[in-house]
This record gives C-alpha cells, sequence and structure tokens, in this order.
C-alpha cells in the first residue's frame, strides 16, 4: 500500500458538467463599474501590465486565483438583510498536476456549521491566451467527506491515499481497499475502507474518517537528514 502526500489525484474526482467562463472588462468602459474599495487588510493582486489592446501581460488565471485564494464569509449581508444567510466560502490552492498548474479546492458552509459543508468542488482556472477569458473547469468529489476543514488547515497537514483498486483485500469478502489519510501537528485522519467486487463497501466507517487527536506535543523534526 503506496501514499502519495501533498497531491489530490483525478482519480478522487468525479468531473461536473460545468464550464464558467470569466470574461474580464478590457476595452468596456462604458460598461464597465468603479472597483470596489478593498479591505486594508487584503493582500495585493498580482500587478497586471496592459499590453496591446489591453491584453493582460501576465496570465489572467493567475490574477483570478489569487483573488479566490482564502476565506470569506456573508455574515455582514446576513446582519443587514434577513433574505441572505451567514455563509463561509473557503478556497485553498491544492497540487493535481492532472488537472493543471492552478487548482482550488473550494467549501462552502453556513457559518454555525463550518464542519458541515454543503458544497464542495475543485476548480481548474485556465486562461485563454491571448484574450483576457478565464475557465474554470469544475470537479464534484467522488469522497468529499474526506477533505472537511483541508482549507482551515492549509500549510500545516499532508494528504494522501491509495489510487483505484490497486490495493487488495479479503477482508469480510471485500475484493479491494481503499485507505485516505491526513497528517498534522495536531493528530491524524483516517478512512479505511473495503469494497467487494461491485464497488459496494463491506468494512469501515461510512461517515467519514476517524481523527486521532494527538496527546502530547509533537518531536521537533530532525535535522540534517
Amino acid at each position: 500500500m503506496e501514499y502519495g502526500f501533498g497531491a489530490m489525484s483525478a482519480s478522487r474526482l468525479a468531473r461536473s458538467a460545468c464550464l464558467l467562463g470569466l470574461a474580464a472588462l478590457a476595452g468596456c468602459a462604458q460598461n464597465a463599474l468603479p472597483p470596489a474599495e478593498a479591505p486594508a487588510s487584503a493582500s495585493a493582486p498580482p500587478a497586471v501590465a496592459a499590453g496591446v489592446a489591453g491584453v493582460p501581460t501576465v496570465d489572467p488565471a493567475e490574477v483570478v486565483l489569487t483573488w479566490l485564494e482564502g476565506a470569506f464569509d456573508s455574515r455582514r449581508q446576513a446582519q443587514t438583510d434577513d433574505e441572505f444567510l451567514a455563509i463561509s466560502l473557503r478556497h485553498c490552492r491544492v497540487k493535481a498536476p492532472e488537472l493543471g498548474s492552478r487548482v482550488l479546492y473550494v467549501e462552502q458552509a453556513r457559518a454555525d456549521a463550518l464542519d458541515q459543508p454543503y458544497r464542495q468542488r475543485v476548480y481548474s482556472l485556465v486562461a485563454d491566451p491571448p484574450g483576457a477569458v478565464v475557465y474554470s473547469h469544475v470537479y464534484e468529489l467522488k469522497e468529499p467527506a474526506a477533505l472537511v476543514g483541508v482549507c482551515a488547515r492549509a500549510g500545516e497537514a499532508f494528504v494522501g491515499g491509495t489510487e483505484g483498486r490497486g490495493c487488495g483485500s479479503a477482508l469480510r469478502g471485500a475484493r479491494y481497499a481503499t485507505s485516505i489519510i491526513e497528517v498534522s501537528p495536531l493528530g491524524v485522519r483516517s478512512w479505511d475502507r473495503g469494497f467487494d467486487e461491485e464497488g459496494a463497501q463491506v468494512w469501515g466507517a461510512k461517515k467519514g474518517p476517524y481523527e486521532f487527536r494527538r496527546n502530547e506535543a509533537p518531536a521537533s523534526p530532525a535535522k540534517g537528514r
């Protein structure tokens, strides 16, 4: 059984029939809205230098990704208008070479139930050169429960797992097993399951991974190895 830490495999995704095109308002100043004032704490996006006919000279997909990355919520809107709920929206960059170089994991949940997201997706952002249109290829997750809260732990955990049916198992009538594991300073999340020939689960937790919390502080990583 082998684990590949740090990357998201395409085998864990299910393609959704959804393609989103984001067009920049270059050359349409008469229809463009004035930019909203950014919060003082917001990080500055990558600089975009105007080239021929207003076409950006840097990949606009990188600009869109930078603007999307981070944690957002609609609390202020919900406080002033009861037609809207307080929703948390998180985007964090993930490694998925099969999908491209600019990939985001997206998680959306009620602000009072962050551990129960109602929407989880993966976005692969691609610019349409030489224009200023950014396409977002949207993917659904086959096992969304395994990634709940991963954006909040981004940079502090390694996630990996088996791929496909390559790990054989005969336990309780199974033909193969799958395993997803997340290792962080706080503990380990592990989801081991067995499936029969038809793909029906025959052992292992069904709701989500086991969460093992660390009882003592981890040792400092050894240097020079």
